[in-house]
């Protein structure tokens, strides 16, 4: 989000591709985010590589653009980068289940030992995971605010869901993303962030008032956009949007937003960008 960038949004005509529903089963929401939770632990944090064979679908599609489609492609790459790494615990951080989509937002350790932030999606049909899009940042040293990419507030304590809350939180998000990325219209910040907006992009101060000093900057004689969400998800106080981001070299970037959103206000914020590599073994790379 917090980038000088090309952004499209569409404040009541926005689209999402893939996670537009009609009806809501939270008790199969609830499932769905339990299998996704149970697989990525087993697989990334036990090593377990049978977790692939037990919760992929056969037609796995991945749009990770350093691994192609399929179980087979998946277990030949952890068999081998696995090794001998030791077992850990995922460390899950904003979780949330819309529909049949499975949203996480982790905090990771790469093999170099560097951290990183992630965040998944994942498709969920028939109690098998058939679709997977991922987003990574690594997490920089030195950040403008004291809390970069995470702090000690995610996961909060379970409440009961309010879809109709849910809903509402999502269309206050993207009307606010409309009107600042895309419209260029600075009272946005005033209008739907608290004063004591906690801000986790490691380039920007927390405070709504950083937040309007620097997209002042970035915004300096760009032109109004619509905003596009890939997918979209709410669950309890949390709005995830997915989206790509074309900039002004053509350059594609897929990025995750995360908002905290209490008493009709955005109370905190965080993101992870990926820049899309030029050359993917994927055929569907990001998107």
């Amino acid at each position: 989000m917090m980038k000088k960038i090309a952004l499209i949004i569409a404040v009541f005509a926005f689209s999402f591709s893939a996670n537009a529903q009609t009806k809501r089963n939270l008790k199969q929401e609830e499932a769905n985010k339990k299998l996704v939770m149970t697989f990525y632990q087993k697989l990334i944090g036990d090593k377990d590589v049978s977790a692939i064979d037990q919760y992929l679908s056969p037609n796995y599609i991945t749009h990770n653009p350093q691994m192609q489609n399929g179980r087979e492609a998946l277990k030949n790459a952890f068999n081998k980068d696995f090794g001998n790494a030791p077992k850990i615990k995922v460390d899950f951080r904003n979780v949330a289940a819309d529909g049949n989509f499975v949203f996480l937002h982790m905090k990771m350790q790469n093999p170099a030992g560097k951290y990183e932030a992630v965040a998944d999606i994942f498709k969920v049909e028939n109690n098998k995971i058939v679709e997977m899009w991922d987003v990574i940042q690594e997490i920089p040293e030195k950040a403008a605010n004291l809390h970069p990419m995470f702090s000690g507030t995610e996961r909060p304590e379970k409440t009961k869901r309010n879809l109709k809350q849910e809903e509402a939180n999502k269309k206050l998000v993207m009307t606010f993303y409309q009107q600042l990325f895309g419209d260029k219209d600075f009272t946005a910040i005033d209008k739907y962030l608290s004063q004591d907006y906690i801000q986790h992009n490691p380039d920007v101060a927390d405070g709504s008032a950083a937040l309007k000093t620097a997209t002042k900057i970035w915004f300096e004689g760009a032109p109004k956009e619509k905003i596009i969400a890939e997918h979209l998800a709410a669950e309890g106080d949390l709005v995830f949007i997915h989206k790509k981001e074309v900039g002004a070299d053509g350059k594609i970037s897929a990025i995750m937003d995360i908002f905290r959103v209490k008493n009709k206000k955005i109370i905190e914020h965080w993101d992870v960008i990926q820049k899309a590599p030029e050359h993917s073994v994927n055929p569907k790379p990001m998107f």
